[in-house]
């Protein structure tokens, strides 16, 4: 059995293990289906007699490790009134060498999530894309219209129903966003290496604005010009992450951040920490600047987990509806099965 620590739809157990929650106000997922395929799937002969009405109970089925000698047994829990999670039994799998059923169910939510996070990444791309052609027009074009085009591959394959068509337009879609976002790397190196430091002397620095009124304008809208480069970065490294982790592909996502580490801890972000002088009065410390690796570093757990696959399925069950489904016996089920 394994003890979660978290009621969203999505849960991580103890040992890490990565657990789907299936429950009736999912709309994303068939729940009756899913109790369904318990009730036909998990044998429960020897603990029927023991269920309750008006208690919830959970049904957590193994997903991967279901064949052999050390296959994984189900096991039935029940919320206590206390709000614990007390274990009922562990059930056997009935027919184990079979194909697991849950496994299209974990595959199709899978990709539901996938394509969430690639939408929100992309909108994300696209307003930090606009904002970089208007602050400076033509400068980017080349590196930008690769993230783009790879941004919109990436979306398109989501559509796509043939597998191969899908795989083609991902494989070219992070393509384009690797080039795109090592081009935008450097741009980025280059402005933070082209900023000259502000003077530490309160002398100095109302010299240097007497004779150039607009220098302190002016060295804002730089660091805000690194700043949309830096943001670009991060986002088509997310992106380029997220389409790996679609894939399933967790060693290229891996990759993919450790490059981007490596690559942002090369640069020095000194002199545009300098930026602080004139603005004495504010807190930017928590600027990009001054965690340019952490912000990064800070997308790669979440991007790994979502590249796993599940390792189990959770149905959330009142006693009345479990009752019922063990009386049909997965009848719904059985016959979805026999068409």
């Amino acid at each position: 059995m394994k003890e979660l620590e978290s009621t969203s739809l999505e849960v991580v157990g103890e040992n890490g293990s990565k657990v789907l929650q299936i429950n009736k106000s999912e709309t994303d997922i068939d729940y009756m289906g899913a109790l369904d395929r318990a009730a036909q799937y998990v044998n429960m002969a020897n603990v029927a007699n023991t269920i309750e009405k008006g208690v919830k109970y959970l049904v957590q089925v193994p997903v991967k490790n279901t064949k052999g000698a050390s296959a994984e047994l189900a096991s039935l829990l029940k919320l206590t009134e206390n709000g614990k999670l007390k274990l009922v039994d562990q059930l056997p799998i009935n027919q184990p060498d079979q194909a697991n059923p849950y496994q299209d169910i974990c595959n199709s939510y899978h990709n539901i999530v996938m394509q969430q996070q690639l939408g929100q990444i992309a909108e994300t791309v696209s307003e930090t894309y606009e904002t970089i052609k208007m602050m400076a027009v033509g400068q980017h074009d080349d590196r930008l219209a690769l993230i783009e085009s790879g941004k919109e591959q990436i979306l398109l394959a989501m559509s796509i129903q043939d597998e191969e068509h899908k795989k083609d337009l991902l494989r070219s879609g992070a393509h384009d966003l690797l080039l795109g976002k090592e081009q935008i790397g450097k741009a980025l190196a280059r402005k933070v290496e082209n900023f000259k430091a502000l003077p530490d002397g309160k002398f100095s620095l109302i010299l240097n604005t007497l004779a150039k009124p607009d220098y302190l304008s002016k060295k804002d809208d730089e660091v805000e010009a690194i700043q949309d480069c830096y943001s670009m970065y991060v986002e088509a490294t997310k992106m380029l992450a997220t389409a790996y982790a679609y894939a399933g592909e967790t060693g290229a996502v891996e990759q993919t951040f450790k490059k981007s580490v490596s690559f942002l801890k090369d640069i020095d972000f000194s002199a545009v920490k300098t930026i602080g002088i004139s603005h004495k009065d504010a807190d930017l410390s928590d600027w990009f600047f001054n965690h340019p690796v952490e912000y990064v570093e800070a997308e790669k757990r979440p991007c790994l987990e979502a590249a796993k696959e599940y390792d189990y399925v959770q149905i959330e069950v009142s006693g009345e509806d479990l009752l019922e489904v063990l009386k049909d016996g997965g009848k719904e089920f059985s016959e979805t099965e026999a068409e």
